[in-house]
Formats: structure tokens, sequence, C-alpha cells
């Protein structure tokens, strides 16, 4: 079987139905009747006959090549009995709470100068 390359992915054509094309490594090329392109990664975790099948992104944010790059990561996730699709979300998750803390400390730090504006015009107001 032969592997897809740019070519090949940008030069797939809608069709009645969706089709996929195998790329290698459980990656595919989706492509809708409406004409959109994702990559999907299939595998079956240990110890369980049900095929998964997870959506990586479309086509204009995730090259073939950056596809490929992220199977490595996500076929270990798989040997080690862990869902890809969850460890995605559990990335998200902790994306959000540093984010979240993030704007908890700024505004903390925003506080303080403003307190320290408040001080130091009265220290200047009692002078």
């Amino acid at each position: 079987m032969t592997k897809l390359n740019a070519k090949k992915v940008e030069n797939a054509l809608p069709r009645k139905k969706e089709y996929k094309l195998h790329d290698g490594d459980g990656l595919f090329l989706r492509v809708r009747s409406s004409g959109a392109k994702s990559w999907l990664f299939s595998y079956r975790l240990p110890g369980d006959s049900k095929l998964i099948r997870m959506t990586l992104g479309s086509i204009k944010n995730i090259s073939l090549k950056e596809a490929r790059t992220m199977l490595p990561t996500l076929r270990k996730q798989v040997s080690h009995g862990i869902d890809p699709r969850y460890a995605r979300e559990a990335s998200q998750i902790a994306n959000i709470q540093a984010t979240t803390i993030q704007k908890i400390f700024n505004d903390w730090s925003d506080f303080l100068r403003q307190v320290n504006e408040v001080i130091a015009a009265r220290m200047r107001y009692e002078e």
C-alpha cells in the first residue's frame, strides 16, 4: 500500500459518500462529501477489539508531515493502554487551569500595584 503525499492529499476530491485514504500506522485522510478533509487516527486499545477513530484535525491546520509526527506519541499512549482522546482532553483541561491560575496571578499583581500606588500617593500627600 502506498503512503500518501502532499499531491494526493490536495487532489483528493469529494464523492457522494465520505471516504478515507490510508497512509499507514493508523493514519487516514478523511474526505467528506462536502469536500472537507481531516486527519484520523485509528487504533485499538490493548485487550479491546473495538476500533476507535480519533480526529486529529483539519488539513488546513495540520499538514501531512505534522500528522505523521503526532503518530509516535499517539501509538505509545495506546501501547500503554492510554486512550489518546482522553489524554488530549486532560491536556486541554490542564491548559485551561494554567490559564486561570495565570489570570488570578495577574489580577493579584494588578491589585498590589494599585495598593502601592495609593500608599505612595498618601505618603506624598502627608509630606
